[in-house]
């Protein structure tokens, strides 16, 4: 935990009570006492908090929670900090270190006022490459026909993807934030050893709709770059003919609308 810095030194954590201070937040990470708002303060979470999300993600042990913070008291956005960063941070005592546009965002809460729960959190499509390699829950493996689908209706009825096995994945899955990942080869499982295939964040709602998170600007970009990712035809045998054919149609007009795809950045280490 951040208990302290390199040499022993006391950590530069402050826990100071505040009306506005979210329930989820622990103490101040960084702050400079002459901010006034010009550059980031980071703030620390509590560990009952950090400990709900790792198992509803199924977080792995590799990947370091106190990279986890949040840039105000409230809580209300959480980002994810290179390790790096928190360890210079924690060395500066005096608080002269200013940052800006700090982390990567994670998280942001639905509602200020809903209880600070892992399922009252919108997952961050950038943060899903973060994510990815370490996540053994909330995991929805799709086709390419599924995927399609997702990405020009972005809000997805119980039983419209037609595949039983997807549905089933759906159906067990917790309500809350997800990530559904492409598997052309029909693997269920993401190999860490390879690039990371093309992943989405999503909201599992209540009986089952999947809602896509990822921006409307952006689906057109990840649609054309689907078009020229490697299929196999077992994997992506559509179930459905007419939802097959609906699902060409509607993404041929996006993807002509495409100029350009973006890259996933790595996983922070």
């Amino acid at each position: 935990g951040l208990t302290a810095v390199q040499g022993g030194a006391p950590a530069a954590l402050s826990n100071q009570p505040h009306a506005e201070w979210g329930a989820h937040v622990l103490g101040t990470l960084h702050c400079s006492p002459n901010n006034k708002g010009k550059y980031d303060a980071l703030y620390t979470l509590q560990p009952s908090f950090l400990q709900s999300l790792k198992d509803f993600y199924g977080l792995r042990d590799l990947f370091d929670m106190d990279q986890v913070v949040t840039r105000a008291p409230t809580g209300k956005l959480i980002v994810i900090v290179a390790k790096p960063l928190i360890q210079l941070l924690l060395a500066d005592a005096s608080r002269k270190l200013k940052v800006v546009n700090t982390g990567v965002r994670l998280l942001e809460r639905i509602d200020v006022h809903s209880p600070p729960l892992a399922t009252n959190f919108r997952l961050a499509q950038e943060a899903v490459p973060c994510l990815l390699p370490h996540m053994t829950k909330q995991l929805l493996f799709a086709n390419e026909s599924e995927v399609r689908l997702l990405l020009t209706r972005r809000v997805v009825q119980p039983g419209e993807f037609g595949r039983p096995a997807f549905s089933k994945a759906v159906s067990e899955a917790s309500t809350g934030p997800a990530v559904v990942v492409y598997d052309s080869l029909g693997l269920g499982k993401v190999d860490t050893g390879n690039v990371l295939p093309l992943a989405l964040a999503v909201f599992r709602r209540s009986h089952g709709v999947i809602e896509l998170l990822v921006k409307k600007d952006e689906t057109a970009s990840l649609l054309s770059r689907l078009s020229y990712l490697p299929t196999t035809a077992a994997a992506n045998a559509p179930t459905d003919a007419s939802n097959a054919s609906a699902n060409t149609s509607a993404s041929a007009s996006a993807v002509a609308s495409a100029t350009s795809s973006s890259a996933q950045p790595p996983p922070l280490q």
